[in-house]
């Protein structure tokens, strides 16, 4: 790419894409996106039956929202729920996918580290590495492009505003191994009333179980949710020593900080998708 633009227009041609299975997602390529090349015969390789793998890295990055009812995945509303923190993202070119949710293809413009993984279980950030394109197909669904499209079929790319960026890089950070794996977490003692509430609160078994991964508005809702326990200072340290950011000091500032703030189902709900099958939601 020539010199970086807050947004830029570009024919299909200019992007890198890869042949990927029928009805799949792996690569049909010997070496996966590392074989990505421009120039491609997207039309072709469709027709042929195959699917196409997009490439990101080094120009792009997507935000991939997954939407899995069965789960509680609300990735949209995640995204959703998080431009009311860190501002709205730009238009750019966007996905749908075949279970509904949303692929949004941003230019990797500033990016200080390779992200990697989730922000939350249902939003992933792809960056090294590819997605399928518009016109791959999974079990009779198709992906199609629904924003970033000039009349002429080039399409739009925009960048991320700096603070995305920031929050981006923080939820991804690698995490340590083998000291924060996991499945080598030895998880703490659920008892009493906060042990009924992680039998009967899917924010809460969330926030539990996923306790290496949780975003930034997980951890302060949980935080304002484990102040009304007797021993909830003393459990909220113990699950966030889990995570590979983990620093006892700053997890008890968070926690006093969060005892402000009053927290209930709706507030929870706002950030976090566990609560659509949830049979206890108090509106």
């Amino acid at each position: 790419m020539s010199e970086p633009l807050d947004k830029i227009v570009l024919p299909i041609e200019k992007l890198a894409f890869i042949k990927v299975i029928s009805n799949g997602k792996r690569p049909a390529e010997k070496h996966g996106f590392k074989d990505g090349q421009t120039g491609f015969d997207v039309a072709g390789t469709l027709a042929s039956g195959y699917n196409l793998g997009f490439v990101m890295e080094p120009d792009f990055i997507a935000i991939d929202m997954d939407e899995d009812a069965e789960k509680g995945y609300e990735g949209i509303k995640v995204i959703e729920n998080l431009e009311k923190e860190l501002g709205n993202l730009p238009s750019t070119y966007t996905q749908r996918t075949p279970r509904g949710g949303l692929h949004k293809v941003f230019l990797a413009k500033g990016l200080k580290h390779k992200p990697t993984g989730k922000i939350t279980p249902a939003v992933d950030v792809k960056y090294s590495g590819y997605i399928l394109f518009h016109g791959s197909c999974i079990n009779g669904r198709y992906y199609q492009a629904v924003e970033g499209v000039t009349e002429n079929g080039q399409l739009i790319f925009s960048a991320l505003p700096q603070q995305w960026l920031d929050f981006i890089e923080t939820s991804t950070a690698k995490k340590k191994t083998p000291s924060n794996s996991h499945s080598e977490y030895k998880p703490v003692v659920i008892e009493g009333d906060f042990g009924k509430m992680y039998e009967n609160c899917p924010f809460v078994r969330r926030c539990v179980d996923y306790s290496y991964c949780l975003s930034e508005p997980e951890w302060h809702q949980f935080a304002r949710l484990m102040n009304n326990f007797e021993r909830g200072e003393e459990l909220f340290i113990e699950f966030s020593k889990n995570h590979s950011e983990f620093n006892p000091e700053e997890a008890k500032k968070k926690f006093l900080y969060a005892r402000k703030y009053p927290v209930n189902c709706r507030t929870i709900s706002e950030v976090s998708s566990a609560c659509k099958s949830c049979n206890n939601f108090i509106k």
